[in-house]
């Protein structure tokens, strides 16, 4: 399915970080497209925060770019990073009594959700 680029939301391309010797994420590539939803789900360590904090610019990534809302992070005016700012949300997500992270031992009991309004 091809769709136009205007329909990206978020385009990360070869994205590479790390800490010291250890690398998080090793050339990640993703699209979120408008309206989409997307749920990160992996292995505790397995890089699900570092990637949204990168996308968040809260993390230094080594290689890659990075845009949103068809902005390169990298190369925006200090104008066009407030305006994706304030189209931009992270909050914490409340889970139910029953949910898995707050009945079983080991799970964090914190989540949060990042939102782009676009």
């Amino acid at each position: 399915m091809t769709t136009a680029h205007g329909d990206i939301a978020i385009a990360a391309r070869d994205v590479v970080v790390g800490f010291g010797d250890r690398i998080v994420l090793d050339h990640l590539s993703l699209d979120v497209r408008r309206g989409e939803i997307l749920g990160l789900v992996g292995a505790s360590g397995g890089g699900k925060s570092v990637l949204l904090r990168t996308i968040l610019g809260l993390i230094r990534k080594r290689h890659g770019t990075i845009n949103v809302l068809g902005t390169d992070l990298d190369h925006s005016s200090g104008e066009e990073e407030a305006g994706i700012g304030r189209r931009r949300g992270v909050g914490p997500m409340r889970l139910g009594p029953q949910h898995p992270a707050q009945t079983t031992p080991g799970l964090s009991p914190f989540h949060y959700s990042v939102s782009i309004c676009v």
